[in-house]
Order: C-alpha cells, then structure tokens, then sequence
C-alpha cells in the first residue's frame, strides 16, 4: 500500500478536451484533506513541486491529439505519476507498472508482462492491448519483444504489407 502521510497529492480529472484539474485533494495528515473544487490547469500543479501526481482517467473525453499533446506533457515531468485509466492501449504504451484491480481489490502487480496472464485480463474484464492482439495473431511468442507504440512497432518489424 502506498503511504501518502506528509505529502500533497493531486487527484486530477482531465476532460471535456481540456487540460483542467477539477478536483484537487491536499492531504497534510492521514486522516485530514482539504478538497478544492476549483479548475486549475497542469502547469499550476508543476509549480507547486509535488512529487506525486495521480491523474484519473485522463484519456477519457479526449480526441487523439490532446491524448498525444498529455503523453508528451507527463513524459517531460520528473515525478511520480500515478494514472487510473481504463484505457488499455494507453497504459500499454506509457505505464512502467500496472495494478489491476477486480472488485476494490489488487489482484495483479507487475509491469506489462501481465497482459500475458489471461486468468487476470478475464477476472478483471479487461482485454489485451491492441498491440499485444496484433502480435499475438501474427505468430509472434516472445510477449518481450512486443512493441509497445505503433512507433516501436515500424522501427522494430517494419511497415506491413
């Protein structure tokens, strides 16, 4: 479990093709929060040097140029970033660790190898990365290999024809 006792945490909400922060939760104690219902926008956090940033469902709403325009923003930044999504493609290709969830509680723990336990992807009614799927179908075993953009994947294999 994640021990958050003396740090701010920013729970943030991009939607609507907007990067605003709608809900921001400052925690000083472990049992006391102080919830801000303002906007804010992501620069107004970086500012503010926290080491933790939690994004919730940040995917969600946005067309695939703002969901370029956040991967590229989050990959500049020199924190800990924390991404609850149900967007697997997304966390495929960004996430260095995943924690599946089914029912409030951990049942996986691991980085992108875990998409080649099925009991898991069944149990928490996900499916594959596009990606992996496509690997998968062309023959390909060694799930270590699989390219985890459409950028690895031309480089790595080539264009397909």
């Amino acid at each position: 479990p994640l021990n958050f006792k003396g740090h701010i945490c920013f729970f943030i909400s991009l939607a609507w093709g907007a990067f605003s922060i709608f809900l921001v939760c400052v925690i000083h104690k472990p049992i006391e929060a102080a919830v801000l219902m303002i906007p804010r926008t992501i620069a107004d956090i970086i500012a503010l040097e926290t080491e933790i940033i939690f994004f919730d469902e940040p995917t969600a709403s946005l067309d695939p140029a703002n969901i370029e325009k956040f991967k590229n923003t989050i990959n500049k930044l020199d924190k800990t970033i924390v991404i609850s999504t149900h967007d697997i493609d997304f966390a495929y290709e960004w996430a260095d660790r995943f924690i599946i969830f089914n029912n409030g509680n951990i049942i996986a723990d691991g980085d992108y190898a875990i998409f080649e336990k099925n009991d898991i992807i069944e149990k928490a009614n996900l499916r594959k990365p596009i990606l992996w799927q496509t690997m998968e179908v062309m023959g390909y075993k060694d799930y270590s290999k699989y390219p985890r953009s459409i950028e690895e994947l031309k480089k790595n294999y080539g264009e397909l024809k």
